[in-house]
């Protein structure tokens, strides 16, 4: 056995599934529930995918598994204070694929990045998108003429959503908090933990 594989098996060493797994076991062998490493993680995995009802009202944002390089896309029911899924990446075609299985969704919060919004206009053409509120606020507050210009065509480009940004009491500052709690739960994984299990650690613990 080599010195990564010692390490690796010592108690309180990170386990190289993400969640600590054998950590996990050890703590329910003190509490004498022993159980093995892969019936906790498959554990974990079933409690963080349960059913919920299909949402009318979402948020929808990027987040960064490792920042600068890669990015995933997380989707948060609005009306429900929740996330409810995970993609892999930030790219429209990925957004749309899922979004196409939605057509009950009435309101999109999105940034104002393209791909979210060439997702909802191609999946539910009929839905309300809502421009974020707080980049609209930023970006508006940089003075010099160059950027005030590229503000102002974009804003034109997404006059609709901008609009909705104004008058709807829907915005994505609940999904921004649920990035902030992801980036912990990914942080107590050691950034180790595959798609599925970091959605079931989420969406698991959320109440």
């Amino acid at each position: 056995m080599g010195a990564a594989d010692s390490a690796a098996g010592r108690p309180g060493s990170p386990s190289r599934s993400g969640v600590g797994r054998s950590p996990g076991a050890s703590f329910a062998k003190r509490l004498l529930l022993p159980v093995s490493n892969d019936t906790l993680l498959r554990v974990v995995r079933r409690r963080g995918s349960p059913q919920v009802p299909r949402p009318t009202v979402i948020g929808i944002d990027d987040w960064a598994w490792r920042r600068n390089h890669r990015y995933g896309t997380i989707i948060c029911d609005l009306e429900r204070r929740r996330p409810i899924c995970l993609l892999p990446d930030r790219e429209a075609a990925t957004a749309q694929a899922w979004l196409s299985q939605q057509p009950q969704i009435a309101i999109v919060a999105r940034d104002r990045g393209g791909a979210y919004a060439l997702a909802a206009s191609r999946a539910l053409p009929h839905a309300v998108q809502v421009a974020d509120r707080w980049h609209l606020m930023e970006n508006a507050s940089h003075g010099r003429a160059s950027l005030m210009a590229s503000f102002a065509n974009g804003v034109d480009r997404d006059i609709n959503a901008v609009r909705a940004a104004i008058t709807s009491g829907w915005s994505n500052g609940q999904t921004e908090g649920q990035i902030t709690k992801l980036k912990l739960v990914k942080r107590q994984m050691y950034g180790r933990g595959k798609l599925d299990l970091l959605q079931a650690r989420l969406i698991g613990a959320t109440p």
